[in-house]
């Protein structure tokens, strides 16, 4: 139950997270590099542009994937934090009518999720690229999310009314 407690209040602060962070009332261009739903072709996939790399040649290591994630998919917005091969993601459908939290672990290139209710979207997905600010992670239902690194990259867990995880050890 009290695991069940911290998943909702991250859910909830990730969605006031999504919305905060989407809005920039800035007029410079360089707004305008939020990834979104054209993010991905008529197939489906995310493309790639020369020198990033991607699927078996990603970067994949835990470590260098550490810090805050914001983006979104075709349909949803996603906040995701990844701290010592820890994953905690939470994302919002468009119209605001779903929203869900989940946690989990990241192994080398694969993210193995829990989620506080039934959703089958992110239970299991690969990261395909990772460019050190931006990832592509194919999950197993067909979803695709372009994520950025969220300013410095860093997320102060509290904010998410999480405790930090442990350490690795």
């Amino acid at each position: 139950m009290r695991n069940l407690m911290r998943i909702g209040v991250a859910a909830g602060v990730g969605v006031v997270l999504l919305t905060g962070c989407q809005s920039d009332d800035s007029t410079d261009d360089a707004s305008n590099d939020r990834p979104s739903a054209q993010a991905t072709n008529a197939a489906g996939e995310v493309p790639t542009t020369p020198g990033t790399p991607s699927g078996s040649g990603a970067s994949g290591q835990a470590d260098s994937l550490d810090g805050g994630w914001l983006g979104e998919s075709d349909v949803d917005k996603v906040a995701m934090i990844v701290q010592k091969k820890k994953v905690m993601l939470a994302f919002q459908s468009a119209d605001g009518q779903k929203r869900q939290a989940c946690e989990g672990l990241l192994q080398q290139k694969s993210i193995l999720l829990k989620c506080v209710e039934d959703n089958k979207d992110r239970l299991k997905g690969t990261v395909e690229i990772s460019s050190g600010e931006k990832i592509a992670i194919a999950w197993t239902s067909g979803k695709k999310d372009l994520l950025t690194k969220s300013g410095n990259g860093q997320m102060d867990f509290s904010q998410w009314g999480l405790p930090s995880p442990p350490a690795a050890g």
